[in-house]
């Protein structure tokens, strides 16, 4: 897949997130005069916002690559995390904005500057927590680190947007909308920008019916094999072991090696033990070949 398609299917994915928060939001508004308090039904529309944005933000990776087990373990991660960062952002932007109001002279509304700095602030908090899915799922602090990034912006621009529509509109429903709905798609755009431009490269998979597969060297380690729990996943090719070979990021040095001593690793068609590789190095696992090249 390319870079261009990778953002755009990120921004879709995060856009469905988005609007399936919006609906899930909107459906528990209709129950909120069953709630006995206005903190908890809050809290609550925090989780719901989380995991949905969460769910859909934590599959991502699986669906771009095709891996199921990547796409269950990314939604269970995001319905824990999602619902965290949900609950953390409206509990300290409520705090947040309970205590201005009780400390100063503004009595049940806030000029549309501080308005805008708290909700940015709300939703900061949310998205950094969601961006964090998939780098959880994956046990990587550089995707831990892309999505915090994407989710900050996403959820800053995406609370400002919210509160501005509804400041000049007065429609809440749709501020909503589109709140949420900038938040998803800007989470998923941003880790998608960053991870391209922190990336020191991909592999790209020459033969087979992975032909043309690209997975991007963003974590420390990955792992290589035909099971599904593999980050690139060699399914249908022969030679290739369960677990075959791990491939590990040291500073500037991008290295791989057999996960045990009997399998078979070739680099440029010689059988290496273990190597350093450099950009348009060829590395075969089985009858799988795959190329290193710069992003």
């Amino acid at each position: 897949m390319t870079s261009r398609g990778k953002f755009v299917l990120y921004a879709l994915i995060g856009l469905l997130g988005g609007a399936a928060s919006f609906a899930t939001v909107d459906l528990l508004l209709r129950f909120q005069e069953s709630f006995s308090s206005y903190l908890s039904f809050n809290l609550l529309l925090g989780a719901s916002f989380g995991i949905m944005l969460g769910v859909f933000l934590g599959s991502a990776e699986g669906i771009v690559h095709s891996n199921r087990h990547k796409v269950l373990t990314g939604i269970l991660v995001g319905v824990l995390v999602g619902a965290l960062g949900g609950i953390l952002g409206v509990h300290y932007g409520q705090s947040l904005l309970l205590s201005l109001l009780s400390r100063s002279s503004y009595q049940d509304s806030l000029p549309l500057g501080l308005s805008l700095f708290f909700r940015a602030l709300s939703w900061s908090v949310m998205g950094i927590l969601i961006g964090m899915v998939e780098g959880i799922r994956a046990r990587s602090g550089i995707k831990i680190f892309y999505g915090m990034l994407g989710g900050l912006f996403g959820g800053f621009l995406g609370g400002i947007l919210l509160e501005l529509i509804n400041h000049f509109s007065r429609s809440y429903a749709l501020s909503r909308l589109l709140g949420m709905l900038v938040l998803g798609s800007l989470i998923g755009v941003f880790y998608a920008i960053l991870e391209r431009n922190f990336t020191p490269g991909v592999f790209r998979v020459l033969n087979g019916s992975l032909k043309g597969k690209k997975l991007a060297l963003n974590q420390r380690k990955l792992t290589v094999g035909f099971s599904n729990r593999n980050d690139l996943a060699l399914n249908g090719y022969n030679g290739v072991e369960k677990l075959h070979s791990v491939i590990t990021v040291r500073g500037d040095q991008v290295q791989i090696l057999p996960f045990r001593n009997a399998y078979t690793i070739m680099v440029n068609d010689e059988k290496v033990d273990q190597a350093v590789l450099k950009y348009h190095d060829v590395i075969a696992v089985g009858d799988a070949r795959f190329l290193f090249e710069v992003k």
